[in-house]
């Protein structure tokens, strides 16, 4: 096997190996971001204070006009009862504390769960739900909304990048045929270099 075309095939098996190599990087960071993803959005809540705890007609009126919110993936209620048994489990010598006054001092609530688009307007919820009325207050967590847009910035990256990979190769390897096609061909560079020429004269001959 002539020196040259040794070569020429060892560089072809580096560069394939680095792409293989960067290509399942890039396929792990996609499925991390994604799982990242949907983790944060499973624990994500946006919680809406209420002035008082309602009776049973009012609270399903409310979680009814709540679910019918754009965006607005599901509406839990949680009541006064409930929210001090989750404190309880979080934080026992707290509750302790709290069992000294004579009355719950924690709200009624609902928790709204979003919808994918719902992350990028988490604001304009907000403000649709407490247009509703009975809402005295709104918590959520907006470092964990940021968070979710970048995982799901990373993961719209990493296809792109792929895509573009996918495509780099193709051509690559329809450039090969081509320049193994020809009569005479002289390789894969001075093929390269008669697409790029074509490419740039493209334009000028569309015009």
């Amino acid at each position: 096997m002539p020196d040259r075309l040794r070569s020429r095939l060892a560089l072809s098996f580096l560069l394939g190996s680095l792409a293989g190599l960067g290509g399942q990087g890039l396929l792990f960071l996609q499925r991390q971001s994604a799982r990242i993803e949907r983790v944060m959005e499973d624990d994500f809540r946006v919680v809406l204070f209420l002035k008082d705890e309602p009776v049973d007609g009012r609270r399903q009126v409310l979680q009814d006009q709540l679910e019918a919110l754009p965006d607005v993936a599901g509406a839990a209620y949680v009541s006064q009862r409930q929210a001090m048994a989750r404190l309880r489990q979080q934080d026992p010598d707290l509750v302790e504390s709290l069992g000294l006054l004579s009355e719950n001092p924690l709200d009624a609530a609902f928790e709204l769960r979003l919808t994918e688009p719902g992350f990028g307007r988490v604001e304009s919820i907000i403000a649709q739900a407490q247009a509703l009325g009975g809402f005295e207050d709104a918590r959520y967590r907006p470092a964990q909304v940021q968070a979710i847009l970048q995982a799901r910035f990373y993961e719209r990256f990493v296809d792109v990048v792929l895509s573009a990979g996918v495509c780099l190769a193709g051509l690559m390897a329809l450039v090969a045929l081509w320049t193994s096609a020809r009569p005479g061909g002289t390789g894969l560079r001075e093929g390269a270099a008669a697409w790029a020429a074509w490419a740039r004269g493209w334009p000028a001959a569309a015009a």
